[in-house]
């Protein structure tokens, strides 16, 4: 891979391990005679990802998705800054090998993993992120029920539960799986949905609880207080009464480096 403009997006470390794996990747790079952007996740946008080679981030899976939300075509490089206390399902390098890897990387010694994503519309506003993981539906309250219409694949049905679970195949390694939904590829071209805790009335029981598709999800809330965010990370969108949410697969996948 020919690397000549770099970005890494960190998250501002706390502790003397996450001090010295960003040092590592720096001193790396800077050795290496590759300029890099260094940019805290919370400052990174599109432009900072704009017309890069390669984007590193530093820190666990939070990072990695926060700047997946401001990527297109460019590959991505995960770095778990702490294995010992943060989560690193999409990082495949550490301190201890950042720099063989980064040798390897450049080297042509790598693979690109083509992860799926989710693409929202609300009233017909495309919103900027792009869930790597899942889309969440539901009330700013978690203790309360929010009214819903769930529409999948022409079925559609009104509903109230603790909200709707939309995932990926790397979503589905997290949050879905814990919420009692089923794993699957992480390349897989489908998106899996979920009625977290679903109300039944006395006398029906709603079909569309669990499944996958690779056609749109609608939802139109039924509620005031309803909104819907991306990655659990992204500001957070209103959906009160009247209020329709798209959800589909983006045609634009991220490109995880992997070895």
């Amino acid at each position: 891979m020919n690397l000549h403009d770099v970005l890494v997006v960190y998250m501002r470390p706390d502790t003397a391990a996450g001090r010295r794996t960003l040092e590592i990747v720096k001193q790396t790079l800077l050795h290496a005679g590759v300029a890099a952007l260094i940019v805290e996740r919370n400052r990174v946008d599109q432009k900072c990802c704009w017309q890069k080679d390669l984007i590193i981030t530093v820190g666990g899976d939070g990072t990695f998705l926060r700047a997946s939300h401001f990527v297109e075509d460019v590959p991505m490089l995960g770095v778990n800054s702490e294995p010992k206390r943060k989560v690193g399902f999409f990082t495949r390098s550490t301190a201890q090998d950042f720099a063989e890897k980064f040798q390897r990387l450049r080297n042509g010694k790598y693979h690109l993993r083509q992860l799926p994503r989710l693409k929202v519309h609300i009233d017909g506003d495309e919103i900027p992120e792009r869930a790597l993981n899942e889309v969440f539906f539901g009330d700013r309250l978690p203790f309360k029920m929010c009214r819903y219409q769930l529409r999948v694949e022409g079925k559609k049905e009104e509903q109230r539960s603790s909200g709707v679970l939309i995932s990926t195949g790397a979503g589905s390694h997290a949050w879905m799986q814990s919420a009692g939904g089923k794993r699957f590829s992480l390349t897989a071209e489908k998106m899996e949905f979920l009625v977290r805790e679903p109300y039944h009335d006395l006398n029906r029981k709603g079909m569309l609880h669990q499944g996958f598709t690779n056609r749109k999800i609608h939802l139109l809330s039924r509620d005031t207080n309803n909104f819907l965010v991306i990655d659990a990370l992204s500001k957070t969108y209103p959906m009160p009464v009247g209020s329709r949410a798209t959800i589909e697969l983006a045609k634009r996948k991220i490109q995880m480096v992997d070895f």
